[in-house]
């Protein structure tokens, strides 16, 4: 037993170099690739439109605020009372979290910042994860739901380099791919129950097992919890009105740089792009903020528009990176800086 426990330290204390070291592997490549795409760029062709990046860094921050409400919303029905500001406060502080490897600072910030309003802090930190991974899936099935429609506007090559498995779903008709795109939405929703039960099973096992209180009388977990088809439905259309938003976002980027859209179906490609490249950054722990996963899936996904090469495609992964992290500077700080009155401490 005592030899045991050296062995499982020395394993924890590497897990964060492993974590680092991918990391960085995966951001030499892309790097690499967006300098060499970046030298190839003729900026003396763009036309700078300052007041849509402008636009782009507030529809940012409005982009979340249903992604905090459905946060908000699942904390009231486990009996956790708390106004929504302080929720949307703590959530949004929350992402500058996420530039940490492992994703759980972001969920650390907001547990801490709604602990002063009467709210368990483990116990939100437990729904914050549920809200995320709702939100993060939802971006998948948007991405997935998208995908054939998106892929008729132009070349997908680059994305089938980054993706080889595509190329069997390329060779399918539009029929074909409308079909397997809306049988795993069908699959989605027939799962809905089942994840609902798993997480609900999930959440109050860890609740019992270190005594997290849950409800407003900070009694262990109990009936109080129950995540169904319902909330799951519900904090998965918040999610999609998420995308929406921050796709728009990126239109208002690529109008920034005197892009406008060039096809009806454009504003899908700008929806899909972000929710895939968003949730594909997500699902990889080790980069923060999903840093270059991120921006290889965004520009390879731009690139299917006709109007976007290579080069294009990295000066616009680049510039929507800088808006959402001045969005996230900006409007972080604001929020911090006007908090409301505190209530009480549970734990």
């Amino acid at each position: 037993m005592s030899e045991s426990l050296p062995a499982q330290r020395a394993a924890v204390s590497w897990k964060p170099l492993l974590k680092w070291l991918l990391f960085t592997i995966v951001l030499i490549f892309v790097a690499k690739y967006g300098y060499r795409q970046w030298q190839q760029m003729d900026f003396s062709a763009v036309r700078w439109e300052p007041q849509w990046l402008f636009v782009a860094i507030v529809l940012y921050f409005i982009g979340w605020i249903p992604s905090a409400w459905a946060w908000w919303w699942l904390l009231h029905a486990a009996g956790q009372r708390i106004p929504f500001y302080p929720a949307l406060r703590a959530h949004y502080c929350g992402h500058l979290g996420k530039y940490a490897p492992g994703k759980a600072l972001a969920l650390i910030i907001r547990a801490a910042m709604v602990r002063e309003h009467g709210v368990s802090a483990a116990f939100a930190a437990l729904l914050g994860t549920v809200e995320t991974l709702v939100t993060m899936a939802t971006g998948l099935l948007v991405l997935i739901a998208l995908l054939p429609l998106v892929l008729a506007l132009g070349d997908a090559s680059a994305l089938v380099r980054l993706f080889p498995v595509l190329k069997m779903f390329l060779a399918l008709s539009f029929v074909e791919q409308t079909l397997v795109s809306l049988g795993v939405l069908l699959l989605a929703i027939l799962a809905a129950p089942l994840s609902a039960r798993v997480l609900t099973r999930l959440v109050r096992r860890i609740s019992r097992r270190y005594n997290i209180p849950i409800g407003p009388a900070g009694s262990p977990s109990d009936a109080v919890l129950k995540l169904n088809t319902r909330t799951l439905l519900i904090c998965g259309t918040a999610a999609t009105v998420c995308w929406v938003v921050n796709g728009l976002s990126l239109g208002c980027v690529l109008a920034g740089m005197s892009l406008p859209p060039t096809s009806l179906l454009d504003p899908l490609l700008w929806i899909c792009a972000v929710a895939g490249a968003t949730s594909l950054g997500f699902v990889v722990l080790f980069a923060p903020g999903g840093l270059g996963v991120r921006e290889a899936v965004l520009v390879a996904l731009l690139q299917i528009s006709p109007g976007i090469d290579a080069s294009l495609a990295v000066v616009i992964a680049v510039l929507l990176r800088i808006v959402s992290l001045l969005s996230e500077l900006v409007f972080a700080g604001v929020l911090y800086w006007f908090p409301v009155k505190a209530d009480r401490s549970p734990d």
